[in-house]
């Protein structure tokens, strides 16, 4: 019995060292690592980091490139004195909204000329009555000096120049890293011919002032 139980005594304890072996090799090798193709799912499955924006000092720089170059186009002392010509002697200097021959509420009911009503038959049928207020502000203002005439539009030009900017970036989903691409196309858009006749007739006006509320709707 005694050596029955001295047996059972030294068993027990083997059991107890296996046990604690058994633990300190877990302790020292951790847990168990995980399989590869777990490792590339996780990878696959952490949210895209996004390319840090252009400094504000970058942008900032950018949009006072395109209105300079604006203004620098277009703002010559020869071309802010030139006279209004054309289509301008109509919609500004024949134009009795625009004159203060009529009521200025007459603006919402003649047509851009400002001498038919929109139900006339004899109506041009465009309407334009807040570049006919603008006109009206001028008036107002300086009279028929056609210098300030010019210096709104250039003014107007500058700014939908800079408008540029922030659209390239819009259109690029805010997600571009680099200014160049913003910055050339507020340069090229300053800059280009095609709008000469936008910024030095009067009557441009409309179009320039297009460009601003459509390029604004994409901020």
């Amino acid at each position: 019995r005694e050596e029955a139980a001295r047996a059972m005594g030294r068993n027990k304890v083997r059991e107890e060292r296996v046990y604690d072996d058994d633990d300190e090799f877990a302790e020292d090798v951790g847990p168990e690592p995980a399989a590869p193709g777990a490792q590339v799912k996780a990878r696959a499955s952490a949210p895209p980091t996004s390319p840090a924006a252009p400094g504000l000092v970058a942008t900032s720089v950018a949009i006072l490139a395109a209105v300079a170059l604006s203004v620098a186009i277009y703002g010559t002392q020869k071309q802010l004195e030139g006279a209004l010509l054309y289509d301008d002697k109509a919609a500004v200097l024949g134009s009795p909204v625009v004159q203060g021959e009529v009521p200025l509420s007459r603006v919402w009911v003649r047509d851009f000329w400002g001498k038919d009503d929109l139900s006339s038959k004899e109506s041009h049928k465009s309407f334009r009555p807040l570049v006919t207020l603008t006109y009206r502000l001028n008036h107002i203002f300086v009279g028929n000096d056609p210098y300030w005439y010019h210096v709104f539009n250039v003014a107007v030009h500058a700014l939908v120049s800079a408008l540029v900017v922030p659209t390239t970036f819009a259109i690029l989903g805010w997600r571009s890293d680099s200014i160049y691409v913003p910055a050339v196309a507020a340069l090229l858009f300053a800059a280009h011919p095609i709008h000469v006749e936008s910024v030095q007739n009067g009557v441009g006006r409309a179009e320039l002032m297009m460009s601003f509320f459509y390029l604004a709707g994409f901020l």
